[in-house]
């Protein structure tokens, strides 16, 4: 582990982490992540819920499960879910949609 500098104020809600690759809007984000050797997909901003503000973000709408990313919604919802499936699955994981309502940030998830 090695920590990274960042003015990011919120970089666990903007960034989907798994493995060595992640998933962010953030375009200041993914420089950071790909100068220390993360490989990132950048994606449409937006798509997301999270009354009352504009959108909410990837990092808030999601968690990892073992080798399983879930989605609070469905990922097809979103503009990028294609893309998004492919880049996960190519990092070994496997993409669960748990509702077929839109993608709502909660804040991220915890197992118990």
């Amino acid at each position: 582990l090695s920590l990274v500098h960042t003015n990011q104020g919120s970089p666990a809600c903007t960034v989907l982490s798994f493995g060595s690759r992640a998933i962010t809007h953030d375009r200041g984000m993914a420089e950071i992540l790909e100068n220390n050797g993360i490989d990132v997909l950048l994606i449409e901003e937006g798509h997301i819920s999270l009354p009352p503000h504009a959108h909410g973000f990837i990092g808030g709408a999601s968690f990892v499960y073992g080798e399983r990313i879930c989605f609070f919604g469905d990922l097809d919802g979103h503009p990028d879910g294609k893309r998004i499936r492919k880049f996960i699955l190519e990092g070994g994981y496997e993409a669960v949609s748990l509702s077929d309502e839109p993608l709502f940030d909660y804040g991220g998830g915890i197992i118990l």
